[in-house]
């Protein structure tokens, strides 16, 4: 087959057509989904797992087809399993440049790759995922309320106490949340000073900690071909963030899971390898056992 110029063009080979019909039939739904959310509830669960479901099959048949993808390595354990401390050791020579998660509240997804530009992309929670984080803090407010009239003292979701925290913290930092909503910023960070540039955003004290979803780090001292994703704690209690990290752990080639050695495999890990894994499709997974804090 040859264009008006003459060259030669290769036909589209069915797979890629298919793909294409595919893309277009899912942007076509997200796009009805979109033009009637005034129209639909945007609290109902079947409508918002709807377009969740067709995005990431969108997305995921784009990367499918992806010349060149990395491959993908994830690290998973519950928060202080070690995960910070042995990519410290493995890419850092054991400086502690990625900051630790102090609570499951200050855990963040983290893209690490090889870079010859040295920098920090830090990916803020959307509009939707922070009003359903208001909505779980004010459940929190009215639950304590009602606990402090009643003197009961049962225990509250973990999610909701989370919610109540991030927003307890925002404001004590005085952020004009709105401004940063949806949006993705990168700020240069060489390796001397990524520590502290990382703290800003995902330390347990940063100054926008509370707002930040997710961070890609780009590093000389990535590992070439490999893209590394440091998932929050696999008990995290931020209802998108948790999603964020099971659509891209759904992704990944191989995942290498920690388990801390004190209790190693206890049934939050059991739970998470037996079921979570398997249900990703993961079919390579190595377990660790961790002294690392």
């Amino acid at each position: 087959m040859n264009d008006e110029q003459g060259a030669s063009v290769q036909p589209a080979s069915a797979i890629e057509q298919d793909r294409d019909e595919l893309g277009s039939t899912l942007a076509n739904l997200i796009g009805v989904l979109d033009k009637y959310n005034d129209v639909v509830d945007n609290n109902n669960s079947s409508s918002r797992h709807l377009r969740e479901i067709a995005t990431s099959v969108a997305e995921d048949t784009e990367e499918m087809m992806e010349d060149g993808r990395l491959l993908r390595l994830g690290i998973v354990g519950q928060v202080k399993a070690g995960k910070s401390s042995l990519l410290n050791l493995l890419l850092f020579d054991g400086q502690e440049v990625l900051p630790k998660a102090a609570t499951p509240m200050t855990a963040s997804l983290t893209h690490i790759l090889k870079s010859d530009r040295d920098e920090v992309e830090v990916e803020y929670y959307s509009e939707q995922d922070w009003t359903e984080i208001e909505q779980h803090a004010r459940e929190y407010d009215r639950i304590k309320s009602q606990q402090a009239k009643d003197g009961g003292s049962a225990g509250i979701e973990p999610f909701l106490e989370a919610a109540h925290q991030l927003v307890e913290m925002a404001s004590a930092n005085r952020l004009t949340v709105r401004d940063h909503l949806g949006n993705k910023r990168a700020v240069p960070a060489p390796t001397a000073k990524l520590n502290e540039e990382l703290g800003r955003f995902v330390g347990a004290e940063g100054e926008l900690t509370p707002l930040v979803k997710s961070v890609t780090i780009r590093s000389s001292a990535g590992v070439p071909d490999l893209d590394i994703v440091d998932t929050p704690g696999i008990n995290d209690p931020i209802v998108s963030r948790s999603r964020q990290a099971a659509k891209m752990l759904a992704r990944c080639d191989a995942v290498l899971m920690l388990s801390y050695a004190g209790q190693f495999m206890d049934s939050v890990d059991a739970e998470f390898f037996k079921k979570r894994i398997p249900e990703e499709g993961i079919r390579h997974r190595l377990v660790l056992g961790s002294k690392f804090d």
